[in-house]
């Protein structure tokens, strides 16, 4: 406790107050630059960034349903599905 029976004096909670309004504005912006410089990022940018990684593919995690397949089977089944429904709101099966 402070001399004046405060937990925290008011010069402290107002540092602290703005230390929090910095960090969430800091944090916005941050957010709205990765966001404009992932919608900016070519295929081309992303494969060469990619490859700059200078990583054995070998190494990369994959899910476990991607282990033996490329998925693609599945999206034309669940493509298949949506195809032969009517219109209408979804369910999942």
């Amino acid at each position: 406790m402070y001399p004046s029976g405060m937990a925290t004096p008011p010069s402290q909670k107002n540092l602290m107050r703005q230390w929090v309004e910095n960090w969430q504005v800091v944090t916005e912006e941050s957010e709205r630059l990765k966001t404009q410089a992932l919608r900016a990022l070519t295929e081309e940018e992303a494969a060469r960034q990619f490859n700059d990684l200078d990583c054995d593919p070998a190494l990369l995690w994959r899910s476990p349903e991607r282990v033996l397949s490329s998925g693609l089977i599945e999206q034309q089944r669940l493509f298949s599905q949506l195809h032969e429904r009517p219109p209408g709101p979804r369910r999942r099966s």
